[in-house]
């Protein structure tokens, strides 16, 4: 047993030595020359792993040095893996997670030390990769190292900068106890040291004669500390309780309202106050996520503590930045909004008696395009028009058509600011058209323009009834509209407008649910939104036809009527599948058309 050990302890892993993988989506074959390639086929993460495997214990450190190249689509660097007694593989961080979100396509020189993790008994190297693409994995070097673990960056993996998202502040020019803090890097002497780096020096490039200002590269083994600075603690060798008086006080001023805070990863457990009472405890490992903070006084305080002894390997804890996310302030929120809202008064009379404004309507000829809805909005001047109902339309010979009209936007006084108008143009006949939009308070409603309209749930489905048409939405097919007839009662369409869902036999779904979500209603003549009626379909077998996959459907559909028109469009959702389905019909009292739409993908 001493001699494997002692041959585990020495051993450095041969150039391309590799385990097979175990997974259909990576092709691993030699290229000579101590190069493998690897070939993805899934964009999800996988690894490889060294043959060599070092008995280790709980903070050995370990040097992983490994050239590596990927292409546009790929990712790739090392780590260790650590196993405990019974060879279970002990979680840890991912590699990519933290690593930077785009790389050169160049050979990379990768050198990394790690520590093994707590509860270990063995460690391999490990190669972490993502994408669909090719990884080239040159010579590695994989052995013991002895390390001090003050120096400083040992044992340490930041978060690339690129990832740090939000405002993001340096605590180097923001700690009130100054006198905590020392230029000299000095471990044991009370103080955190203050560590500088020239980032221009850190980003250079390998060729003279190039201008790293246009052609940055990621330099794997170089640390990035947040503006060029980072604040080092002592090394940490026992625990004690957190004590506000040894504690790193940070301020910044901010705008006041709420933040989410989030510090750097400390690198070892420390403990962290944001009010200057309360202390909580953070693992090395991962960025500090602090919560919500107040800062009601435009100020972030936050005192940093030094003082647990980290389960891995006793070194320091690093102080490298801050970052800040504005959150909603709801005291905030609801002055502005009630800044915003208003209530208009309500005018009986505007100051426009009777006013005309020319529209012209122009679009392709069609055969389908008897009483096609026209919709346009039109600006009123502050004060002109009390109600939408003082609005008629005209058309070219002066005649008053059936039309609809409603407020969009009002002026302070309750005077109507945008109108939005709807009526029909027979593109059947004549391409292009032009009418006139009437409003004053020489205008009336037109006669039969006050009755509501009604809605009525019966066993068979919704009963609509417009006042000039009345229609039915059945619950037990999977129809759009059906029993279409005119307020005189004689039938347009009688014949339901049905869609339907077939399984590979021929056997079409079945409905399940029925129901009004929302109902908006208003009088005859009227083109706005009447209701959105969902329906879910439960197929009676397994997997319906048409690349729709799922037993479960949900049809969703909006009406729109005025007078003479139904206008409505249905969607069909199977799962994460979305599907379309626009529907028109468009009944008259002297004629009866029905257009359709096949399914289509959207």
């Amino acid at each position: 047993m001493r001699t494997t050990l002692l041959a585990l302890a020495i051993g450095s892993v041969a150039a391309g030595q590799w385990l097979p993988t175990e997974t259909a989506t990576v092709q691993m074959r030699s290229e000579g020359h101590d190069v493998w390639k690897l070939v993805s086929s899934a964009s999800a993460e996988q690894t490889i792993e060294s043959e060599e495997q070092f008995a280790a214990r709980p903070g050995d450190t370990f040097e992983v040095s490994v050239r590596l190249r990927v292409d546009t689509s790929t990712k790739a660097l090392p780590e260790l893996v650590s196993y405990d007694a019974n060879g279970n593989e002990i979680l840890g961080r991912s590699s990519l997670a933290i690593g930077p979100t785009q790389v050169t396509t160049d050979w990379l020189p990768v050198r990394r030390v790690f520590a093994a993790a707590p509860g270990a008994a063995s460690v391999r190297a490990r190669i972490r990769f993502s994408g669909r693409g090719e990884i080239l994995v040159g010579h590695m070097d994989f052995n013991r190292k002895t390390i001090d673990p003050y120096e400083t960056g040992a044992l340490y993996s930041p978060i690339y900068p690129n990832r740090r998202r939000g405002l993001v502040l340096s605590p180097a020019l923001g700690i009130v106890n100054t006198a905590e803090v020392s230029r000299l890097d000095r471990d044991g002497d009370g103080k955190w040291a203050l560590i500088t780096i020239d980032l221009d020096k850190a980003s250079e490039p390998d060729s003279r004669g190039e201008d790293w200002r246009t052609s940055f590269k990621y330099r794997p083994n170089e640390l990035y500390w947040f503006d060029g600075a980072v604040l080092k603690s002592d090394s940490v060798r026992e625990n004690r309780e957190p004590d506000l008086k040894r504690a790193l006080h940070y301020r910044a001023r901010v705008h006041a309202g709420p933040y989410q805070v989030i510090m750097n990863d400390p690198g070892r457990a420390v403990a962290i106050s944001t009010d200057g009472e309360t202390w909580r405890r953070f693992e090395g490992g991962a960025e500090a996520e602090l919560g919500h903070v107040g800062a009601s006084t435009g100020f972030i305080d936050l005192w940093v503590d030094a003082c647990y002894r980290d389960a891995t390997s006793a070194g320091p804890v690093y102080f490298d930045y801050v970052r800040l996310f504005p959150t909603d302030h709801a005291p905030s929120a609801e002055t502005l909004f009630r800044a915003a809202r208003q209530t208009p008064s309500q005018l009986s009379r505007g100051s426009a008696r009777h006013r005309k404004v020319a529209v012209s309507v122009t679009a392709p000829k069609f055969a389908a395009g008897r009483a096609w809805p026209v919709r346009s909005g039109i600006p009123i001047p502050r004060g002109e028009l009390a109600s939408p109902r003082q609005v008629m339309v005209t058309d070219a010979a002066g005649r008053r058509i059936l039309s609809s009209s409603r407020t969009m936007a009002s002026w302070p006084d309750g005077s109507v600011k945008w109108l939005f108008t709807d009526f029909h143009h027979d593109f059947s006949a004549s391409p292009a058209g032009t009418y006139e939009v009437h409003y004053g308070n020489d205008i009336g409603a037109a006669s039969g323009e006050g009755a509501a309209v009604q809605i009525r749930e019966t066993g068979r489905g919704i009963e609509v009834d417009t006042g000039a048409i009345r229609f039915l939405v059945s619950n037990t097919r999977f129809g759009i509209v059906e029993s279409v007839r005119l307020a005189s009662g004689r039938a347009l369409q009688t014949d339901p407008i049905i869609a339907e869902i077939r399984e590979p036999g021929g056997r079409p779904g079945e409905p399940r649910i029925c129901r009004c979500t929302k109902s908006r209603w208003s009088k005859p003549g009227l083109s706005i939104p009447l209701f959105a009626l969902k329906r879910s379909w439960l197929s009676p077998a397994s997997r319906p036809r048409a690349s729709i996959t799922g037993p479960e459907f949900t049809h969703t559909q909006a009406a729109r009527c005025c007078t003479s028109t139904i206008s409505l469009q249905t969607r069909i959702a199977a799962r994460q599948r979305m599907w379309a389905a626009p529907w028109k019909a468009s009944c008259s009292s002297n004629r009866s058309h029905c257009g359709s739409g096949l399914l289509r993908p959207f």
